[in-house]
């Protein structure tokens, strides 16, 4: 056990609630914990028994919370049908969920994401991919999914665990039941045989496969070891498949930070992009999302307010470093909290003066 009386005088130093670090750690790591809990945690060492890495996971929040203010994501907003029908739009721009293709906005991170993903199918690369939540993590693999069901040039496996935590055999039970649908083996080596076996013979056929793995700042270190030796397994020089992990940017941190003397092995193996903020191309995104909701953007917000809410998405912290936080969630919750806002002050459209009110 880390040394938790340094964790919690952290906290009381920097006079953050419980409160705001449980809600932070629900929105981090989509993972409840009780105030109960979380004061057994530091004044005791006893660890929930559903939650690993409680005190490296309590870092990064702490982290994220001290260099944003104490600020954390506004909750969902709801589009009022009175904004809606006042902006003249067909259905919320900014719902979070999309019914198709032409929904998605590639930005500049995101196309970069996504031929990664493309890349490491064909290829049989080890990829990386991080985000902050709202990020559009999501969003770049369901399009790489939904194009790949009209080309189907590459056979995805995403792996599932009721449990929360993937482990090795349930990664290789997927690959089993995607490629052959057979029954797995039960012991170990020869489960491994038969996914080796499986995908010898589509790597003969000339089919690539690549396994996806969301939420992979979840995944224990002795699976991280075991998905680095699959992705080793190769027909002579030839790789069988590619990999993708998908996570927040702990994930990141806990790869490639200083302390990563037990998976430095996966490390060296594998190429890592991040999700970028939206900022310098908040403009186009706005325009996007809102034209495909029947709408446009002229009619909505003036120019100088989209400036005013990128530099609104620009935080500063305490030693004067930048920090870019326009990632796509947020920033559309809060334009439909800014849309909102306007219809009930009978303003016409956005305006800067309008973006300068809120509080974030």
């Amino acid at each position: 056990m880390k040394n938790l009386h340094d964790l919690k005088a952290e906290i009381t130093k920097s006079n953050i609630s419980l409160s705001v670090i449980i809600k932070k750690f629900s929105e981090e790591y989509r993972q409840n914990i009780s105030k109960s809990a979380l004061s057994l945690f530091l004044n005791k060492g006893i660890e929930p028994k559903k939650i690993d890495n409680l005190y490296e996971k309590l870092e990064q929040i702490l982290k994220k919370i001290k260099s944003s203010g104490g600020r954390t994501m506004i909750p969902s907003i709801y589009l009022s049908n009175e904004a809606r029908q006042h902006f003249k739009l067909k259905s919320d721009p900014f719902a979070p969920y999309l019914t198709k293709l032409s929904d998605i906005i590639m930005l500049q991170s995101h196309y970069y994401a996504d031929e990664m993903l493309k890349t490491a199918a064909n290829a049989c690369m080890f990829a990386i991919i991080t985000g902050e939540v709202g990020s559009g993590k999501t969003t770049v693999r369901d399009k790489f999914l939904e194009e790949n069901k009209s080309t189907n040039r590459f056979t995805p496996i995403i792996p599932e665990s009721d449990a929360g935590h993937l482990t090795a055999r349930e990664i290789l039970n997927a690959i089993v039941y995607e490629l052959s649908g057979d029954t797995p083996k039960r012991n170990m080596e020869a489960l491994a045989m038969q996914v080796k076996k499986l995908l010898k013979q589509r790597q003969k056929a000339g089919e690539k496969v690549i396994l996806i793995i969301d939420e992979a700042q979840d995944l224990h270190t002795q699976t991280l070891k075991y998905i680095k030796r699959l992705w080793e397994k190769k027909d002579g020089l030839t790789a069988l498949l590619g990999i993708a992990l998908i996570g927040q940017p702990e994930f990141a941190t806990r790869l490639y930070g200083q302390s990563n003397a037990e998976i430095r092995e996966v490390v060296a193996r594998t190429t890592h992009i991040a999700l970028e903020p939206i900022n310098n191309e908040l403009q186009a995104y706005l325009s996007h999302k809102i034209k495909q909701a029947g709408g446009n953007i002229n009619n909505i917000i003036t120019d100088d307010a989209v400036a005013s809410l990128s530099e609104k998405l620009t935080l500063q912290d305490r030693n004067h470093k930048v920090q870019q936080i326009a990632y796509p969630l947020e920033t559309g919750n809060i334009m439909k909290l800014l849309m909102n806002k306007a219809v009930m002050m009978g303003e016409e459209i956005i305006t800067k003066e309008l973006v300068e009110s809120i509080k974030l």
